[in-house]
């Protein structure tokens, strides 16, 4: 079955330039959208974006519409005036008329995308300066809203955390909630963690089908079962005893250094407590944990915002980073 993409879009920042706007009076809903052709589409397919705008005589219009390069390619751009599509990532559309005209759910500008990736991301629309002006220079900002969508509309373009998310989301590493959202300050549970670390691996869980790794509170028919076993079975994962996995526990920062560092071998060149010395909350970690979050400090997978929280549960969107910095690190 071929993959396909769903694509929806985000309209995130408010840097506007509605200029020398005319503006008597606003619609009741004063807004832009993008509106795509349709819900979902094939790689290689053309997705076809509209810009609309609901308002009540403007003479005057600039929007930028921001896309990613590694997943749409522009194949054409319309508007009623001028498009600029030659900087590969945006396409700018501007327009201007003689006079005061009404925009009541006009279509001003037309993207077509092609689609180059199986993975969605957002569309960002934003305008040219940072504030909605009448004819009189007041500020309109508040009265203006950009409509959006998303495939994550919890983890949007622009956020710390949107750019580990989309990558790991590329790999096939972590996938969204069925409720399409991505839940990136939720904690990372231990058997979804290992799920995790099975697609890392690459590993073939048939042959652990139907297994639950000897822990007593993993359902042999569970969507992680089959990779907690492999875990266990690899010797890369222990449960809390020998009979006790912890299905639903948090795991912390330091509990996926630890696994990541024995998962991978790995080895701390520098002296273990200069190190952890380094952070501010380097004394919060537990001791038996010290050298794996060592390793992980010195590797850059972990600390990178000046502290190691160590102790601390680690949220999806942490987990997102933590997988980006040792991809990048080649560690991965």
């Amino acid at each position: 079955m071929k993959k396909t993409l769903s694509l929806f879009l985000a309209a995130l920042m408010v840097f506007t330039s509605l200029f020398a706007m005319g503006l008597n009076s606003f619609a009741a809903d004063n807004s832009i959208s993008v509106v795509m052709d349709k819900s979902s589409y094939k790689v290689g397919e053309i997705a076809t974006a509209k810009v609309v705008i609901n308002a009540n005589k403007i003479s005057g219009l600039g929007i930028r519409l921001k896309y990613d390069a590694d997943i749409y390619q522009v194949v054409s751009a319309s508007s009623i005036n001028t498009v600029d599509y030659s900087n590969p990532g945006m396409v700018n559309f501007t327009w201007a008329s003689g006079g005061d005209t009404n925009f009541e759910n006009k279509v001003i500008f037309t993207v077509k995308f092609k689609v180059l990736s199986t993975v969605p991301t957002d569309l960002i629309l934003e305008f040219f300066s940072d504030k909605v002006l009448g004819p009189n220079n007041e500020d309109l900002s508040s009265s203006f809203a950009l409509h959006h969508k998303t495939i994550f509309p919890d983890a949007l373009y622009g956020t710390w955390y949107y750019p580990a998310v989309k990558s790991v989301a590329q790999k096939g590493y972590i996938t969204g909630y069925s409720d399409g959202s991505f839940g990136p300050v939720n904690n990372i549970q231990r058997q979804d963690f290992v799920v995790i670390l099975a697609r890392i691996a690459g590993a073939d869980l048939s042959a652990y089908k139907g297994k639950n790794g000897g822990f007593s509170d993993v359902p042999r028919n569970a969507y992680y079962s089959a990779a907690v076993a492999w875990a266990r079975a690899e010797g890369i994962v222990n449960g809390y005893s020998s009979d006790y996995f912890g299905v639903g526990t948090p795991i912390s920062r330091e509990q996926i250094c630890i696994i990541f560092c024995r998962y991978l071998n790995g080895e701390v060149f520098g002296n273990v407590d200069t190190i952890i010395a380094r952070y501010p909350d380097g004394g919060n970690t537990s001791p038996w944990a010290k050298t794996s979050v060592a390793w992980a400090a010195e590797n850059n997978i972990i600390g990178g915002a000046g502290y190691l929280n160590s102790t601390g549960n680690a949220t999806r969107a942490e987990m997102a980073q933590m997988l980006e910095n040792m991809s990048k690190n080649n560690i991965l």
